[in-house]
């Protein structure tokens, strides 16, 4: 085989394309039209361009600082290394071929093709102190960066499981790196804006940083120990796990949210889901339209909200299975969550902007606490709630439902919010303030029960005890054994005509019943007064009834309300 010298000036074309050729500072080369691929096994000096290149097996080019190559193709066997200040851009690496770039040299705007497995895949060596940018590996093919070496805008792409492969020793780093079909990213080094496509996986290992990570569906991300992942994305379908490593700053969009993993700012949004199992916590996450989080044992969600639900029909929802936890959670205008068997939530906000409004439901074995319920929200209990206050508005009427299992606790009645307690259900510590109702139907008790001056009380046969009625809403019916007025007096008010009793006898209202301890009396219509003191038994009157002033204490009941106003 023939030399060939290309100096200053001069520009050299194949002719049997089997020249060794020397281009030296200011002469050029050219593939040209030539049929058969133009070799080069040379050294490319300063000064030096060379285009269309081919190095094929048992080949090898040197570029030296100055030197240039652009369009060259290295095919199996083939070698081309870029010295420091060289650069090649536009390549073609096949197959087996191998590009080395060494401390200062560059390699831009190329890509590792045709490779059909992990022993034909051609490679891309980065030693420290070497850059390469604008990379992309169709099929199969390595890179490897080397500790101080640096790739930048890499997509890795393959059509075979065992893909493309990319490892980042420690000291090394990329940066913009794209992966998908089969790729795999081993990271012991640093890594920044990193996303993860369908069968593609990233290893963070120990020693490993990455930030910026999008992990898409299909992906999956894994944090070894000692590895670390900050600022992560995981969309749909995208796995995290975390394999003793360190994960901060995660946002999971309709994720699985595994052991140690702690999320934060998500939004879960329409066609979304999220799960989030033992050991995983999620904070200030967004639940929107039809997304759907489930919180599997163990798992943690805080400080979070559900928002813009339309309808019933666009409503985000969020389900508690056993074992699992939720705190600090707010349901704007609709929005649904679950309470299962063994789950618990604790301080919920619910405000709804429709009339249907947020919704909550604990089933049997479940437990909620800290409930606040305004606009329309609703609360269908059959297992456990400890304090409540509900407050309606403009958006509608807040209301609990208690179930047959369902016990409520520490419950507050505002004006125009219900309590229903249905047969079985069991309330304890229930006040009723003005425009508040309570409604105890047949099988139902309510324990402890306060009624303030325009609360409202409605027994349909279930079973109240009053044991501090102040100011209004006595319930007309009621037997009370030990009467005590603590201040001024305390007044009844027939609100339509009947025949209201007291322990006395004879008399017209208002009268003083502490003389007439164990005597009937009666009075066709009007006002009945207790005086301030002790008395004995008395049964309010059997009708309607309104109570002003003064404090009183029961100590027995057996009460049949049809109905109470003020």
């Amino acid at each position: 085989m023939g030399a060939v010298s290309v100096t200053s000036g001069q520009f050299f074309t194949s002719v049997t394309g089997s020249e060794m050729v020397f281009v030296y500072s200011g002469g050029s080369a050219d593939a040209g039209p030539i049929i058969e691929p133009f070799v080069f096994s040379s050294v490319v000096s300063s000064g030096v361009k060379v285009s269309g290149q081919t190095i094929s097996s048992g080949e090898a080019q040197t570029i030296l600082a100055g030197g240039s190559s652009i369009l060259g193709t290295v095919l199996s066997g083939g070698e081309q290394t870029i010295l420091s200040g060289g650069v090649a851009k536009s390549e073609t690496i096949d197959m087996q071929g191998t590009v080395i770039v060494s401390s200062g040299g560059m390699l831009k705007d190329s890509k590792l093709d045709l490779g059909k497995d992990a022993t034909w895949a051609g490679q891309i060596i980065l030693s420290s102190g070497a850059q390469a940018s604008g990379v992309a590996v169709d099929q199969v093919g390595t890179i490897v960066v080397s500790s101080g070496a640096e790739i930048t805008n890499l997509t890795m792409a393959g059509n075979y499981s065992w893909g493309p492969y990319l490892e980042v020793f420690g000291g090394g780093e990329a940066t913009d790196v794209s992966i998908g079909s089969g790729a795999k990213f081993d990271l012991f080094g640093v890594a920044d804006q990193v996303t993860i496509g369908n069968s593609a996986q990233v290893v963070i290992s120990s020693g490993g940083f990455a930030s910026g990570i999008t992990v898409n569906n299909g992906g999956i991300l894994y944090v070894s120990s000692g590895g670390d992942a900050e600022g992560v994305v995981v969309k749909p379908g995208g796995i995290v796990v975390d394999d003793g490593g360190t994960v901060n700053g995660v946002i999971l969009l309709t994720a699985v949210v595994s052991s140690g993993v702690a999320a934060s700012g998500q939004t879960v949004t329409v066609d979304e889901s999220q799960t989030i199992l033992a050991g995983g916590v999620v904070t200030n996450e967004t639940v929107d339209m039809d997304g759907v989080v489930s919180v599997s044992s163990g798992g943690l969600l805080e400080d979070s909200k559900l928002v813009l639900g339309k309808s019933e029909s666009w409503a985000a929802t969020v389900t508690l299975y056993s074992g699992a936890e939720a705190l600090d959670i707010d349901i704007e205008r609709v929005g649904g969550m679950f309470v299962s068997n063994g789950a618990e939530i604790t301080d919920l906000k619910m405000a709804g902007s429709y009339s249907w409004g947020p919704y909550l439901e604990v089933y049997s074995g479940g437990e909620a606490s800290e409930v606040t319920m305004a606009a329309g929200a609703r609360l269908d209990l059959f297992g456990t709630l400890d304090g409540a206050t509900l407050t309606g508005g403009s958006g509608g009427e807040p209301e609990i439902t208690v179930w047959s299992t369902g016990i409520a606790d520490h419950v507050t009645i505002n004006t125009s919010a219900e309590v229903v307690i249905s047969s079985g259900g069991i309330a304890s510590g229930i006040t009723v303030n003005s425009g508040g109702t309570l409604y105890v139907y047949s099988g139902g008790t309510a324990e402890a029960v306060k009624v303030n001056t325009g609360g409202t009380v409605v027994d349909d046969g279930g079973t109240i005890d009053y044991n501090a009625l102040r100011n209004n809403g006595i319930a007309s019916g009621t037997v009370v054994t030990s009467v005590q007025v603590t201040s001024g007096d305390m007044r009844f008010l027939a609100a339509v005509a009947g025949v209201p009793q007291a322990a006395g006898s004879g008399g017209t209202p208002p009268v003083d019943i502490s003389n007439y301890a164990g005597q009937p009396a009666s009075f066709a219509s009007g006002a009945f007064s207790v005086s301030a003191g002790t008395h004995g038994a008395v049964t309010l009157p059997a009708v309607e009834a309104v109570v002003f002033g003064g404090y009183l204490v029961q100590e027995a009941h057996a009460v049949a309300v049809p109905h109470m106003v003020q």
